[in-house]
């Protein structure tokens, strides 16, 4: 389990500047800043149910799960795919943070692209170098 945790991206407050086209430039979202419980609560349940480590996959699936079930419950209909795609924007305005889920979500541009965290950290002489934590 010590390793587990040590693989699971965890982000306090990220500052995104969108793209041009995407979004406004310049618009700030901020993550989540306390202790990120969401991470750790899903590795421990995974492992639980399947018997095996949880992964990157799993937890960007199982937060796209509940970003897609709030736009069909902000859309209001189970069918209509263009009614669903449209409420992304407004299922997403708060965005899903690692308090509650694996990864965040910070949002989605206009073009249907959503903002995500991600790490990338190297090991050198045996000791972990510091993070760099992206939004893509």
């Amino acid at each position: 389990m010590k390793h587990l945790k040590s693989l699971v991206c965890l982000f306090a407050a990220v500052i995104v500047f969108c793209g041009a086209g995407e979004s406004p430039a310049g618009k700030i979202v901020l993550g989540y800043t306390g202790p990120l419980s969401g991470p750790a609560r899903f590795a421990a349940k995974f492992s639980e149910q399947y018997k095996e480590m949880a992964t990157r996959a799993c937890a960007l699936n199982y937060t796209a799960t509940h970003a897609l079930a709030r736009a069909i419950a902000a859309a209001g209909t189970t069918t209509d795919v263009y009614k669903i795609r449209e409420a992304f924007g407004k299922a997403l305005a708060a965005p899903m943070l690692g308090d509650r889920f694996p990864n965040e979500i910070y949002g989605i541009t206009p073009t249907g692209r959503v903002w995500v965290g991600a790490s990338i950290q190297t090991i050198t002489a045996g000791t972990s170098d510091p993070a760099s934590v992206y939004i893509w």
